[in-house]
């Protein structure tokens, strides 16, 4: 029985020990998630180590080539999503820094009135949401969403 290890360069501890047709493939995965690396690994050493006279079924090669490439676009997905909401924060800010020295009142969440200059802009934490910081004449500052504002003048 042929024994193959495979060891990856993340961190934590997780070993995974499995066994293919009568081989014993070990991986040391030091994280707690199989990447594309690990997993066309895995499968290379699977590949290398079948019993030719007893080769792994072609079907369960297929189903695991399927998993790759279906974990590989999972991955781009994220990482496009991942530009997308950045460009979203990004353009959320660019849009509503025009708002910066203007004076706004606004009715907060909670029902209270407030009045004052607008001397910051940033965004909640989905990147959606503008957030304005407002201060007032006896200079406190309050935090207000854009839907809160119901008047906006110059100073």
């Amino acid at each position: 029985m042929a024994i193959t290890k495979v060891t990856t360069n993340t961190t934590n501890g997780m070993s995974v020990t499995d066994a293919i047709d009568g081989t014993v493939t070990q991986v040391t995965n030091k994280s707690q998630e199989l990447g594309k690396d690990e997993f066309l690994q895995l499968l290379v050493a699977q590949m290398k180590n079948q019993d030719p006279l007893n080769p792994t079924d072609s079907s369960q090669s297929i189903a695991q080539m399927a998993q790759f490439s279906a974990l590989e676009q999972m991955q781009n997905l994220n990482t496009t999503m991942t530009s997308m909401q950045n460009y979203q924060t990004a353009n959320t800010l660019v849009n509503n820094a025009v708002m910066i020295g203007k004076t706004v009142s606004a009715i907060t969440s909670t029902g209270n009135m407030v009045s004052g200059v607008i001397n910051a802009v940033g965004v909640s934490d989905d990147g959606v949401t503008a957030l304005y910081s407002v201060t007032d004449s006896d200079k406190k500052t309050t935090i207000i969403e854009a839907g809160d504002i119901v008047s906006i003048s110059q100073s």
